[in-house]
């Protein structure tokens, strides 16, 4: 789920001008090296650069054992051709927008320096208590509500998923 919601949210600031990068290089020096070199391609061929966003190999690997991660983002500084995109305030605050929009919950001071927290997906956390991950760890009688309710919906939607592939596939 957190997955393709990210894959939308960098579809999205793909289509906003941004180089939008997931797993993207072995750490972020590099990563941000990598980046400019794009952008200077992509401006000499006369496209636009609003800026970039990336992840790179050492937060997709707190993506993937399930923690939180970072995001780089900003304008980029190039030797050959100066300062490619947005100021990176003004970036940060569309990465922000696009991951709200596809209800990723994430974490960010407004400081131009300071990385984007991920933290997983709104729906994955309590609407009560938005700091605590419905995880079953948390029981206050009302999240424990929203936790069967989940659960059953879940089930219900997997049944559902089953029997459609079950007809497709001529199993009923």
């Amino acid at each position: 789920e957190l997955q393709q919601a990210l894959n939308d949210a960098f579809k999205d600031m793909r289509k906003a001008g941004l180089i939008a990068r997931q797993n993207f290089s072995c750490c972020g020096n590099c990563a941000g090296y990598e980046m400019t070199q794009i952008a200077v391609k992509r401006r000499k061929s006369g496209k636009t650069v609003n800026g970039c966003v990336f992840y790179h190999a050492q937060d997709n690997a707190h993506k993937e054992r399930g923690e939180e991660f970072y995001l780089g983002f900003g304008k980029m500084n190039s030797s050959e051709i100066g300062t490619i995109g947005l100021e990176t305030d003004k970036v940060g605050q569309f990465v922000c927008a696009a991951l709200s929009q596809h209800g990723i919950k994430h974490n960010w001071d407004g400081k131009a320096e300071t990385r984007i927290q991920v933290i997983g997906l709104v729906s994955d956390f309590c609407q009560y208590h938005p700091e605590t991950k419905l995880d079953g760890s948390h029981e206050c009688d009302t999240c424990l509500k929203e936790i069967v309710a989940r659960g059953i919906e879940r089930a219900a939607e997997d049944r559902e998923q089953k029997e459609i592939f079950a007809k497709e596939t001529g199993a009923i």
